[in-house]
């Protein structure tokens, strides 16, 4: 990564350390603001910055995306997803216009539609799924981090008053950078923003969502963090229907494989001690 720049890499890590900083906002605030601001200066400033990886078109290292359709037809949106960025608008010119950069419409109805959140479905056809030009594309890059990611962190740090920056200036540019990372025409982009301005955290809460699309751990960890601050009204209630194992909901942590007690066992044991039980619903500290 980066070509040996060392410029990007110093980017790279007060980008990390900015989100770590924020990452710990409900644990320990004292410390995720010392380490926010001492960070925030040197991360991502553009949407050219965004950290990515880059997968190549040969097999044994194309994007797992285009991989995984090559043997299946069955990763779909989600209705939870697509229901909320058609929000006001229709299935087929929806509010968000992310929407349409994120997904194709469903091959049978020429719509945008989504699939019952956490069931298996065999009519895929009936579908929206991931867009063409990552599903297909054996080198379309991971995302890693995003301008626009950050721009929303340094919009919460201004409203918990981490910053003197002004919490709606960095929100409404966080939209954009986020609609301009997918493509969106910059008119488009500006209706939206008009149509949704800031109004408290709980929108920055959202957006950040919308914005962390295929950017699976990101999105889960903030999600739990807004879920542990009661910042996340705007974030449609998420219910599993198909739940894993012991979990109750959605999962909060990973569990350990299930072996780990017994190759393991004193570490094993401390761990569980420290942190609770080894369940999928046991809440991680950072998001108590």
């Amino acid at each position: 990564m980066f070509g040996g720049d060392m410029t990007q890499w110093r980017t790279f890590g007060n980008t990390i350390k900015t989100v770590m900083g924020l990452r710990l906002s409900n644990a320990d605030p004292a410390t995720g603001r010392t380490v926010f601001n001492a960070a925030m200066s040197g991360a991502i400033s553009s949407n050219a910055n965004n950290i990515q990886y880059t997968y190549l078109t040969e097999d044994t290292n194309d994007n797992p995306w285009q991989d995984r359709f090559e043997s299946r037809r069955d990763y779909l949106m989600s209705d939870v997803f697509v229901n909320v960025l058609i929000g006001s608008g229709t299935n087929v010119a929806p509010e968000d216009p992310r929407l349409m950069a994120f997904a194709e419409p469903a091959t049978t109805s020429g719509t945008y539609v989504g699939a019952p959140y956490g069931l298996s479905n065999s009519a895929t056809d009936d579908y929206s799924f991931i867009t063409n030009n990552i599903i297909n594309t054996g080198d379309a890059p991971l995302m890693i981090y995003t301008y626009a990611e950050i721009l929303f962190a340094r919009a919460e740090a201004a409203s918990k008053e981490w910053t003197t920056e002004d919490a709606a200036t960095l929100y409404g540019q966080g939209v954009l950078a986020s609609m301009a990372q997918w493509g969106v025409d910059s008119a488009a982009a500006t209706a939206y923003l008009a149509a949704n301005p800031y109004s408290g955290v709980a929108d920055i809460a959202y957006e950040k969502w919308v914005s962390l699309y295929l950017q699976g751990y990101n999105s889960w960890a903030e999600w739990r963090r807004f879920k542990a601050e009661g910042t996340d009204s705007r974030i449609p209630l998420i219910i599993a229907v198909d739940l894993l194992s012991n979990a109750t909901g959605i999962p909060q942590r990973h569990g350990y494989s299930a072996t780990a007690g017994s190759l393991n066992e004193a570490n094993y044991n401390a761990a569980v001690s420290a942190q609770g039980i080894d369940e999928l619903d046991t809440v991680l500290w950072l998001f108590k």
